[in-house]
């Protein structure tokens, strides 16, 4: 991308920054509520509460900045959702295209107590604040939009998706408090 857009301002995580350090960083990470106040007119972030960020197992790539473009009601996302594409035979029965929290949930969430409550209600308050999303663009799987596929909400499917991880929190409550 940065070949591309060579006078682009490139932000990143500290993960980005670290593992591309030849890349012109800005210093201001996308983590920081600073650069959140300097979009803000523009797009609304969150970052998920209760797992790591960064996680010392370089396999886990749970948390990320999540971004909200009110304007054209797109969600951007990076691995904390994932949305599948169904084969084309399943679309065409009119099965929607799946939504989910990273499979990678269970290993993410801190190991302390309460952990798994802080991520539910961080998890309960972004939906019913981006409620009226129509688009959700998720990083390495692809967009699902209104327009192409005609299933449930993204506002059904996230609350949809929240009711699946209720299993791996229920466990993380019982081993950790």
């Amino acid at each position: 991308m940065h070949e591309q857009f060579p006078k682009a301002k490139l932000y990143g995580t500290a993960r980005h920054i670290s593992r591309f350090v030849e890349l012109p960083w800005e210093t201001l990470r996308t983590e920081d509520p600073e650069l959140h106040q300097m979009f803000g007119e523009d797009l609304d972030f969150s970052v998920p509460r209760g797992v790591d960020f960064i996680s010392k197992n370089e396999n886990v790539h749970f948390s990320s900045v999540l971004a909200y473009h009110p304007s054209s009601k797109t969600i951007h996302v990076d691995d904390t959702r994932t949305d599948s594409r169904l084969p084309k035979a399943a679309r065409l029965i009119g099965r929607p295209d799946l939504l989910i929290f990273h499979p990678t949930l269970p290993k993410a969430l801190e190991r302390r107590r309460g952990a798994a409550s802080d991520f539910r209600v961080w998890a309960e308050e972004l939906i019913e604040r981006w409620q009226d999303a129509q688009n959700l663009c998720a990083a390495h799987t692809g967009l699902l939009t209104a327009e192409r596929d005609k299933g449930p909400s993204i506002h059904a499917r996230l609350l949809s998706a929240l009711e699946k991880t209720n299993r791996t929190l229920r466990a993380h409550e019982r081993k950790y408090g």
